[in-house]
């Protein structure tokens, strides 16, 4: 039985549709769906929102928000990203956000205020049902018991983007606190910054939420005794008397006493409650905050802590990444618990869609839709129900149907998720990176390295080179089993992790520079293949059509018809004969003439 809650006036909330932004529960909703926003993300959010029409500065942002700590303008940019990716929003052409070059940030959008009265006596609303995380829930929840028992937990949560870490760890923070009235939980982000990140920033920003909370003085007391060089990062705490005797007594501290402190302090925090300490996207955490890791796990003390942190592994497998070392060493010695978040299985993609469907059925063949295109990435099907909506082709009034047939749905990437990926790209990738993953989506969904480097005008060495450090990690791409071609060439096989990524990458790809690519990628293939070509010639037929080489392009679709024939699939070989018919029609005199009557004649013996 959760807690009652009494809710009593009037909440307000802001509306500039489809969002819907409830301060009072910190939510942010678009219909009824809600949208992950982490903490700070959703206090920009809410603060641009508040001051619609306003110009908001930079400077005001972050004395606002961030009232006792340092932060780089870095940091606030980064925030403002998410939340324009969270509302599919865009720089250049913003429809919420618009930036006012170096003065700050308007919310443009239309904002009114809905009053909401709720009901007196309402049930606190406990965990939503939540599909193919249930194990992962309880797993958390059995840490959680063992660190209320005085031992200390440290849980690393991992799965890439959009996998729905947040989402866990959201339904686990309702669970604590609805459960257990002793339980406090605080959480910190890491961000991504473009300059020097501040130490400790994510164990400084959560203990900034402590602060502001109902114990706040006590833990200021805490701070005062067993942290002073932390309590003098947020200097609005300090009385005044106090002030110049702790400036002397912090003065020249290092980086060893304020990691002594901070486990002390912790120590007394703990004595009398539970504390989890959530800390997101560590995998953009600073060294500082990964010695806190290090020295917190070898403390041979009994404390109701528990740290839980998420990170992508794609960032973690980096051979420089301050955080690998320390992780590894601490699963090693049973210091620390590592806790994987998948991708949903087909069964659980059919499950999350029934509970969205309502009582109705499913559209026959929906789910298995939605799962080939998602590959069950929690963020994809979201992405992809958006747009088919947007796009007019799911009518999603109880009970859901489609507006269209399954077989004629062809997806595209969702802008919004079209936008994020390529923010990754270009951030995270060398310009010779990109160059060698763009030959790769020219090729297809899977390529050959040799060919995929002959289009890259790369060595092949090279290309495999990048290739095989993409498929290490697993980001974007892994490894196929090798293949021998008919001239004897062997060479290893690639695959892009999602049919997005390889969109992507393949949008990238300027009209002209696309054309001369798939021409490599057939001349190429034509080569290795020779006199057995035939077996490749759709993939032929569909290169030389990119690359405006009708007549080629036709002489392999008669081929594939041929094949098609011969198996008896005169439907699809009659298909494949009418589209050699239009390309044809783009040749120029006599080709036209002479090409158009073969075909006629190959269509008449079907």
């Amino acid at each position: 039985m959760y807690p009652l809650e009494i809710l009593t006036g009037v909440r307000q909330v802001k509306e500039f549709p489809p969002f819907r932004l409830d301060t009072d529960n910190q939510c942010l909703w678009r219909g009824n769906q809600r949208v992950a926003l982490t903490p700070k993300a959703f206090a920009v959010l809410s603060y641009l929102v508040h001051r619609s029409g306003s110009l908001v500065s930079q400077n005001e942002m972050l004395d606002s928000l961030w009232p006792d700590t340092f932060v780089q303008p870095e940091v606030l940019k980064t925030h403002i990203l998410d939340v324009r990716t969270a509302l599919g929003d865009s720089a250049k052409n913003p429809v919420f956000i618009e930036t006012m070059p170096r003065r700050g940030y308007r919310f443009i959008a239309n904002v009114q205020e809905v009053n909401q009265t709720p009901q007196v006596m309402l049930p606190r609303p406990g965990p939503a049902k939540f599909i193919g995380r249930t194990k992962e829930l309880q797993q958390l929840g059995d840490f959680l018991e063992k660190a209320k028992g005085g031992t200390r937990q440290i849980v690393f949560v991992a799965g890439e983007i959009g996998v729905g870490k947040t989402t866990l760890i959201d339904m686990f923070e309702q669970q604590a606190l609805a459960t257990d009235a002793d339980v406090r939980v605080i959480r910190g982000q890491c961000v991504e910054g473009f300059g020097t990140p501040e130490p400790y920033y994510p164990i400084l920003e959560a203990l900034g939420h402590l602060l502001r909370g109902q114990d706040g003085d006590q833990l200021a007391e805490i701070l005062a005794t067993r942290a002073p060089t932390w309590l003098a990062k947020f200097p609005s705490l300090l009385k005044p008397e106090h002030r110049e005797t702790l400036h002397h007594e912090i003065m020249g501290a290092t980086k060893e006493r304020m990691l002594r402190e901070i486990c002390e302090a912790l120590e007394a925090i703990t004595a009398n409650k539970t504390v989890v300490l959530i800390l997101e996207d560590v995998h953009w955490v600073e060294s500082s905050t990964v010695d806190f890791f290090d020295v917190l796990s070898v403390r041979r003390i009994r404390e109701q802590l528990m740290v839980v942190a998420t990170f992508r592994p794609v960032h973690l497998a980096l051979v420089q990444h301050p955080l690998k070392a320390v992780k590894q060493r601490l699963l090693v010695h049973g210091l620390c618990q590592e806790l994987v978040v998948d991708t949903f299985s087909e069964i659980e993609v059919r499950e999350y869609l029934t509970g969205k469907c309502g009582h109705g059925p499913l559209p026959d063949g929906f789910a298995e839709l939605i799962y080939r295109h998602s590959d069950g990435n929690p963020m994809f099907i979201v992405a992809i129900l958006d747009y088919l909506r947007e796009s007019g082709l799911l009518s999603d009034e109880q009970p859901w149907h489609l507006n269209v047939p399954v077989s004629e749905i062809d997806l595209e990437v969702p802008s919004s998720l079209r936008r994020m990926l390529e923010l990754h790209i270009d951030r995270r990738l060398t310009e010779e990176e990109r160059l060698a993953l763009e030959a790769g989506s020219a090729c297809g969904i899977s390529f050959f390295s040799n060919v995929g480097a002959y289009v890259a005008e790369m060595t092949p060495d090279r290309f495999e080179h990048i290739c095989e450090i993409f498929a290490d990690r697993r980001q974007l791409i892994y490894s196929l089993d090798a293949f021998a071609m008919p001239d004897g060439t062997v060479t290893p096989r690639y695959q892009f992790v999602h049919t997005f990524y390889r969109e992507v990458f393949y949008r990238r790809i300027a009209p002209g520079r696309c054309a001369r690519m798939h021409k490599r990628a057939a001349e190429c293939l034509e080569s290795h293949f020779s006199e057995q070509s035939v077996t490749i010639a759709v993939e032929l037929a569909w290169h030389f059509e990119k690359s405006f080489e009708w007549a080629k392009a036709v002489q392999y679709l008669q081929l594939v018809a041929e094949n098609e024939a011969k198996r008896g699939a005169y439907s699809e070989a009659t298909s494949v004969l009418q589209h050699a018919l239009e390309l044809v029609a783009k040749l120029p005199e006599p080709e036209n003439t002479k090409g158009k009557a073969r075909l006629l004649e190959k269509l008449n013996t079907l």
